[in-house]
């Protein structure tokens, strides 16, 4: 990573009085899921993110995750909000019922709140393909949902100034 953004990164972050973000995990395929969590928790440590500044919590599936982030998003002192789930299809349409309502309920709950709400859910055809997703074969979706909301937390402090 370029050590520019890094240090942007943090300079937002020491700026924030102090940076509180949740990370709301589903508990469906949890070894994906877990995997993306720890991922994600390193990476804001890495920012210098505080770790008791990072509040993590549990639901029981991804349908869930919207209505927690919502609960979440009602805190004045929390900055970001980080969803994790992992839906992998099936031989039902209950795969595309679930990703299009919880990503339709993500972006209403980050209008509503003016917070944002960063989705770190996979949705893939086989557990393959959401491992390659959490380990960087393909792409380190961890880090990548870690970064997205440190990025939009200093958008924000920008754009309010």
């Amino acid at each position: 990573m370029d050590n520019t953004k890094k240090s942007q990164y943090s300079i937002a972050i020491a700026n924030s009085n102090p940076t509180k973000i949740y990370i709301i995990k589903a508990s469906w395929h949890k070894p994906i899921v877990e995997k993306l969590y720890t991922t994600t928790q390193h990476t804001l440590i890495e920012h210098k993110l505080d770790s008791q500044n990072i509040y993590a919590v549990n639901v029981p599936g991804s349908y869930e995750l919207p209505l927690a982030a919502q609960w979440a998003a009602k805190k004045k002192e929390v900055h970001a909000i980080i969803v994790l789930g992992c839906i992998i299809k099936g031989e039902t349409p209950h795969f595309d019922f679930i990703s299009k309502s919880i990503t339709q309920a993500f972006t209403s709950v980050a209008l509503q709140y003016n917070k944002p709400i960063i989705s770190g859910v996979l949705t893939t055809y086989t557990y393959q393909q959401a491992l390659d997703r959490t380990t960087g074969v393909i792409e380190n979706k961890g880090k990548n949902v870690a970064i997205a909301a440190l990025e939009m937390i200093a958008l924000q402090k920008k754009i309010e100034l």
